[in-house]
């Protein structure tokens, strides 16, 4: 057994983890939280896992987390220490191993296995006094556990994120699978309205002949004073992930780009690539979605790899309502894949 830093903390005969040591300097340094008990507890039901262990140096260790029961062992604890001892920094829970037998509904030599599987894991610290009983009030020190729940919490949160990124992306793949032929027809009834001409067809006749595919102001390619800074960012997202967009922006521009330089990038990408899109279609979606939504699903469905029919995914995701979302993580994704590539 190594020694420890706080003699208190290892008396008895439990046998201490190769880290024990770092583990109890640990708790020393936790002096309290804002959070209630409540919170916590909700923290360690979430964090599922993102419950790592501490190796022997107290270097995270991605490789082990928390068993589902000794994460429900760590949630009762956590419940049992009131919200004042969290936020003053003594966080010591004080139950018997026969309440926590009845509370997770096993016997003795479980509960007793669980509380070392957190200590090896760098959450508790028993302590015991010298007739090898564990102390009363201070019995299972939870300020080891305190003391990373700033980590615990930034990795649930990038957990999260990472799920929405994969349900955005999954949901994105299902779309171009989709034969969403009339998609655009609702969206064009409610604009029915405001005086846009529209056709039955998604694409046009077959012309080859250009068309007009923006007003020649470019008045819809405005972007309004409240949604400049979004649109910035949005112009900066399409850039890093459509090497179409590039080829048609000076250096300069690629660095900065406007509006105006991002709609000339469009009306040259819609001119050329997308010649059988009908001619309204677009004007309808800068009106709908806004221009720098309207530019971000072009640059996907230019550069977009899988994509069979690229007029038909421009024409139905720029008939779907609120893509603003799902196409800055389609593009974010194309970066990703890009960059691994």
């Amino acid at each position: 057994m190594h020694a420890a830093a706080n003699a208190e903390a290892v008396k008895g005969h439990a046998a201490r983890a190769p880290g024990f040591n770092h583990v109890a300097t640990i708790a020393a340094r936790f002096d309290g939280t804002d959070r209630c008990s409540a919170e916590i507890v909700r923290l360690i039901l979430f964090a599922t896992a993102c419950l790592t262990y501490l190796d022997e140096s107290g270097e995270i260790d991605t490789s082990r987390t928390l068993s589902t029961k000794a994460q429900l062992l760590l949630a009762v604890l956590a419940e049992h220490v009131h919200s004042d001892k969290w936020q003053t920094g003594k966080a010591y829970a004080w139950v018997s191993n026969d309440y926590l037998c009845m509370r997770l509904a096993t016997e003795a030599r479980c509960v007793r296995r669980l509380l070392a599987e957190l200590e090896t894991a760098g959450y508790i610290v028993r302590r015991y006094n010298g007739r090898n009983q564990r102390l009363d009030r201070q019995g299972i020190d939870l300020r080891p556990f305190g003391a990373r729940l700033d980590d615990i919490e930034a990795a649930v949160a990038r957990q999260e994120e990472m799920l929405d990124l994969r349900r955005a992306e999954r949901h994105a793949e299902r779309m171009d699978s989709i034969d969403l032929s009339p998609a655009f027809s609702e969206e064009i009834a409610c604009m029915e309205d405001s005086g846009v001409p529209h056709k039955n067809n998604l694409q046009s006749s077959g012309s080859k002949e250009p068309v007009e595919i923006l007003p020649s102001d470019l008045s819809s390619c405005k972007v309004r004073a409240s949604d400049k800074a979004k649109a910035a960012e949005m112009f900066d997202l399409i850039v890093v992930a459509s090497p179409t967009f590039r080829r048609h922006l000076d250096p300069a521009d690629q660095r900065l780009p406007t509006p105006s330089t991002i709609s000339a990038a469009a009306i040259q990408i819609l001119a050329t690539h997308f010649r059988n899109l009908r001619p309204d279609l677009w004007p309808i979606a800068v009106q709908a979605h806004g221009f720098a939504v309207a530019a971000a699903v072009l640059a996907a469905a230019v550069d977009k790899t899988g994509v069979k029919d690229r007029t038909r995914y421009l024409a139905s995701m720029l008939g779907r309502r609120d893509i603003g979302t799902t196409i800055t993580l389609s593009l974010k994704s194309m970066v990703r894949t890009a960059g691994s590539a």
